[in-house]
């Protein structure tokens, strides 16, 4: 899950080169034959911002020109407002224990390492609200648990090399908290771009939940319902985890709540693993139908061309309660095409596209007017941001 090495060494260098010894980095010796090459990038494409935990000075100090900050918070807290442009943001290996929510437009996030740059929290939805956030001793964070939230005003949010975890101990809590969802992430982001990043958590690690999203060669771990949310959402080459727990169901893999007549959830050659020895023990998905969703729904999600591991239940799909009853996938869009592995298996419950329906399952087709075909290949070269 990371750049090509050359490429890493590139940008470590670039960097090191252009902030100089003052940041005590150990600068990465490039090539001879590379010099020119490191010279263009630090001259044209060279971050505005750079977090580093380990920064002993002040939070927008800048040196070689470059503002350096020691949290992410602080460099997302010191774009303006009202920005307009693209602004990157590199962020240095390291574990950024911090609560984020993104609102400004346009902020691209780039790690050096996607398992060495880890944003990272731990509230559940049964956490009790801390006094700093506004907290009364009694109400619990619910569906605001998330490590980092990308509001809806934040317009083209985009991420590299990153890590989104919540460490919330499930198992310690078991006995003493009811609601143990934890988010690592709650993106609502229209535009909204992750590259080679990671998603860890267990249950609903990845609330996918309004507007047009796109994922590309990411990871993404958990059990319960682990990626769910109302969003048009793209996860083309991503590696899909679904992790051990108690129980004979071990797990479901999605659980939509995709608002009529938007589009759903894609899942675009990826590849379904697990840690889980017992086999068909996880499902696909399920219909999520929030109770308090006055808007009609019709959860949707598509799994085209994908490897499933033998972890995936030959009754793919199952049926999801709300309080006003019951949800069942027949009368949901929950469908798979050109499925492979030892977890491609047949059953009435699983239903596949036709060649004619499975041709209009694109990005393109899922994101309307907002132009990817080209931007992973565009991200890989490191054009646009490195």
């Amino acid at each position: 899950m990371k750049i090509k090495k050359m490429l890493s060494v590139l940008i470590c260098t670039a960097v090191a080169s252009f902030i100089g010894t003052a940041l005590n980095i150990n600068i990465v010796q490039a090539a001879a034959e590379d010099k020119e090459s490191i010279e263009r990038l630090i001259k044209a494409e060279h971050p505005n911002m750079i977090v580093d935990g380990k920064f002993t000075g002040e939070n927008g100090k800048k040196i070689k020109g470059i503002c350096m900050y020691k949290t992410v918070g602080a460099a997302i807290g010191a774009v303006v407002k009202e920005n307009q442009k693209p602004v990157k943001i590199l962020v240095r290996s390291g574990t950024y224990r911090e609560r984020l929510k993104i609102t400004k437009p346009d902020i691209i996030l780039i790690g050096e390492n996607a398992e060495t740059t880890q944003i990272v929290f731990n509230d559940a939805e049964g956490t009790v609200v801390r006094s700093e956030d506004g907290g009364d001793g009694k109400k619990m964070y619910r569906m605001d648990c998330a490590s980092v939230t990308v509001e809806d005003t934040a317009t083209g949010f985009t991420a590299i090399n990153i890590t989104f975890n919540n460490d919330f101990d499930e198992a310690a809590n078991m006995q003493t908290m009811d609601s143990r969802q934890a988010f690592a992430m709650k993106n609502e982001a229209d535009r909204s771009t992750f590259v080679h990043c990671r998603f860890l958590g267990n249950q609903d690690t990845l609330f996918a939940n309004k507007n047009r999203q796109y994922y590309y060669q990411c990871y993404i771990e958990g059990d319960i319902d682990f990626i769910f949310g109302a969003a048009t959402a793209v996860y083309e080459k991503c590696e899909i985890k679904s992790l051990d727990r108690e129980g004979d169901t071990k797990g479901y893999i999605t659980a939509p709540s995709t608002l009529i007549p938007d589009k759903g959830y894609l899942f675009l050659d990826c590849k379904l693993i697990s840690n889980i020895t017992k086999e068909g023990s996880v499902k696909l998905g399920r219909p999520w139908h929030p109770s308090s969703e006055e808007r009609p729904v019709n959860s949707s999600a598509v799994f085209k061309n994908c490897e499933m591991g033998a972890h995936i239940a030959e009754i793919g799909w199952d049926h999801m309660m709300n309080k006003y009853g019951d949800h069942f996938p027949e009368d949901n869009n929950l469908f798979e095409y050109g499925s492979t592995g030892p977890g491609a298996l047949t059953s009435t419950n699983r239903r596949t596209l036709t060649n004619e329906q499975a041709k209009e399952c694109t990005p393109k087709t899922y994101l309307g007017d907002w132009d990817i075909d080209s931007m992973a290949k565009k991200l890989l070269k490191a054009k646009a941001y490195y």
